[in-house]
């Protein structure tokens, strides 16, 4: 699958490594400083129990404009702080054929109704 991750955070890196070792082919928006460590060393996840994964994500971006050309994207995968939602709807809803299911792991109250206004229930998948 293709998959754009928006928010490459904490949460979001460690979902887009296990996105990335399951064999899915993942588009990485985060903020410059995550860009900038990536592209330097690869994406590192240190494991609780030891040990550690390191890989180079196929694609990282600053913005979601920026990675549109890497699309069309079977899912979207929303790591974003629930404060941060509504912006990043807002960024993604003029390029929704572009995407095809829109999951939110965000754990704020309304964060997936917020999102089926802008993508519609069915598009929407809420995960944790």
């Amino acid at each position: 699958m293709r998959i754009l991750l928006i928010g490459a955070g904490a949460v979001g890196g460690w979902i887009g490594a296990n996105l990335l070792r399951a064999g899915n082919e993942v588009v990485f928006v985060g903020r410059q400083p995550f860009m900038d460590a990536v592209l330097a060393d690869g994406l590192r996840v240190n494991l609780p129990r030891g040990g550690a994964w390191h890989m180079t994500p196929p694609h990282v971006r600053l913005s979601v404009a920026d990675a549109l050309p890497d699309g069309p994207f079977d899912a979207a995968v929303l790591c974003v702080k629930t404060y941060a939602l509504s912006a990043a709807l807002t960024e993604i809803a003029p390029h929704a054929a572009q995407i095809g299911q829109l999951v939110t792991f965000q754990n704020g109250v309304g964060a997936e109704d917020e999102a089926a206004r802008h993508f519609g229930a069915a598009r929407v998948t809420a995960a944790s």
